[in-house]
């Protein structure tokens, strides 16, 4: 997987267009998706990492993420504890409050042919940089590309409580089955036109689909 995007005020587009035929979305953490898709018992995060004094040497983990001695990927049934980057930095929270995130919302179809997306996030990371992605056909398989096209209005920024209400225009319509990815960037700063390194830099948190 990969993403990107550039730093938006507050995530918020201009209204174009009538808009009809809603679609309601329910976000759940990408760890269960992707444990889910790919059978991995018991659910992981292959993007945030936990310590491990029995990983003597680094290693190469899931989605190819190559992490230092010391750390292996969160399962999803550990203990509470501290979470690290696959280079062994910090995020400054612990795995309960990465794993209570959620979010809802709705995509509207819009006459221009358009999509409008409105999404309500809970629990996130307190002031934390987020990017909405989507998944698109590429020449080597599905890639995701900014929600909006650009980057500029599909990143934004939690608030004190680590929510956010954003609405966000996609210029091609959100047809059933897109999916759509939140990322979470460790850095701070959202890459245009697509995330970071994965599990460095940038993490998937929550994803939906349509």
């Amino acid at each position: 997987m990969r993403r990107r995007a550039f730093l938006a005020a507050a995530g918020v587009l201009p209204l174009l267009g009538a808009a009809s035929e809603a679609s309601a979305l329910r976000f759940e953490l990408n760890a269960v998706f992707f444990s889910r898709h790919n059978e991995i018992d018991p659910e992981t995060d292959p993007q945030v990492f936990v310590p491990d004094r029995t990983v003597a040497v680094g290693g190469v983990g899931l989605q190819g993420i190559e992490h230092v001695a010391g750390l292996r990927a969160l399962r999803l049934n550990d203990p509470d504890t501290q979470l690290f980057s696959a280079e062994g930095v910090g995020l400054g929270f612990t795995s309960s409050k990465w794993l209570a995130a959620a979010g809802t919302g709705k995509v509207l179809a819009v006459d221009d042919g358009s999509s409008r997306a409105l999404l309500n996030f809970t629990h996130l990371v307190v002031f934390g940089t987020y990017s909405l992605l989507k998944a698109v056909a590429g020449a080597s398989g599905e890639v995701y590309v900014p929600l909006d096209g650009t980057g500029r209005g599909s990143t934004f920024i939690a608030d004190a409580a680590g929510g956010a209400h954003v609405q966000v225009r996609s210029p091609q319509p959100l047809e059933t089955h897109t999916t759509i990815l939140l990322v979470y960037h460790s850095d701070g700063k959202a890459h245009a036109p697509r995330s970071g390194a994965l599990g460095l830099t940038t993490h998937d948190h929550l994803i939906a689909v349509v």
